[in-house]
């Protein structure tokens, strides 16, 4: 997250490309359209993120430490020892969900995820908006899954998740849209990440 805002979500994670492989098929088109509020899904990762911190540390539970996670971790399926009913049950959920709403794994559970989005900010490269060039058209907004590239054109400090999934870099009409290092700034462009 410190090198690229969700590089490795983006373009690493097997179950993060599982997820948006589905959600890509040509099923439940009119459901696709429609996008959770950022702050609704942060705000359940935030929330399960901080319940598995305090059960982690013992402060909640007992004395053993004890991770929430572990039982609804998509990876644990490459575990000998795992909860198969558990795991299994929350994999097929966040398949079955994918094809109507893009990576939700990602946007309500993931710890990873929340944790990146935190750190998003030290990123040293990221989605950079020339402000000068930009006319406001909105086809970056339109074609992010997520509201990242909405949050990016009103200027918010704590957008959206960007998966760096170069959707908006694509449609930008003026090119108004770069990724790149922070701070570089194209020959000729005035920068805004």
């Amino acid at each position: 997250a410190v090198v690229g805002n969700k590089l490795i979500c983006g373009w690493a994670c097997p179950f993060g490309a599982l997820q948006e492989l589905i959600y890509h098929l040509p099923i439940l088109r009119k459901l696709k359209k429609r996008r959770v509020p950022f702050v609704v899904s942060n705000t359940l990762r935030g929330m399960l993120f901080i319940v598995t911190l305090l059960l982690l540390f013992g402060i909640v539970g007992g004395r053993k430490g004890f991770v929430i996670y572990h039982f609804i971790n998509p990876f644990n399926l490459f575990n000998l020892d795992i909860e198969t009913v558990t795991v299994g049950a929350t994999i097929l959920v966040a398949l079955v969900v994918s094809f109507g709403f893009y990576r939700p794994f990602c946007q309500f559970v993931c710890p990873f995820g929340f944790l990146s989005w935190l750190l998003e900010r030290l990123s040293i490269f990221r989605v950079k908006i020339d402000r000068s060039r930009c006319t406001n058209c909105h086809a970056c907004v339109s074609a992010c899954p997520l509201d990242a590239a909405k949050g990016r054109v009103d200027g918010k400090v704590f957008p959206a998740d960007c998966f760096s999934c170069a959707r908006c870099l694509n449609v930008c009409p003026v090119d108004a849209i770069h990724y790149g290092l922070v701070g570089k700034k194209p020959a000729g462009q005035s920068e805004q990440s």
